[in-house]
């Protein structure tokens, strides 16, 4: 009996913990289960809003107010996703993001976060990538 009780207790914590945790806000997936890909975004009010790819962050900042009535980001607002080599968390206008890649991100076909051009080719070629893009061109043709 002590045992059930124990179990029933670990499952309540678990589902309070991940009840916690921030949802992205486009597909709804828990980002903190996916750190490797996890991005960002800072709002206009100053809210931030998270994802648990590149592939949502890019679909989200393609028409915020579809995924969150009344939305906006400001030209110079934060947005962050962590680069593919170094796992750190970096400003995602820096980056190159390559599409069409064999390195699935959460939910499949995603951009791959580079950081560098030659390092960003050099990727393409490995995982038989189909382009290169820089982040306004992610923006302007989400996946």
């Amino acid at each position: 009996m002590n045992a059930i009780r124990s179990l029933a207790v670990v499952v309540v914590l678990v589902a309070c913990a991940q009840a916690d945790s921030p949802r992205c806000a486009v597909c709804g997936m828990s980002p903190a289960r996916y750190p490797r890909w996890r991005t960002s975004a800072e709002l206009a009010d100053g809210s931030r809003v998270e994802f648990d790819s590149p592939r949502c962050l890019f679909r989200f900042l393609h028409a915020p107010g579809r995924h969150r009535p009344g939305a906006r980001v400001a030209p110079d607002a934060r947005i962050r996703a962590v680069e593919y080599y170094s796992q750190r968390s970096t400003d995602a206008r820096s980056l190159q993001y390559v599409k069409g890649s064999d390195v699935p991100g959460p939910m499949g076909p995603d951009y791959v976060p580079i950081r560098g051009v030659n390092e960003a080719r050099q990727f393409l070629a490995d995982h038989q990538g189909d382009a290169i893009l820089g982040f306004e061109q992610a923006v302007a043709s989400p996946p």
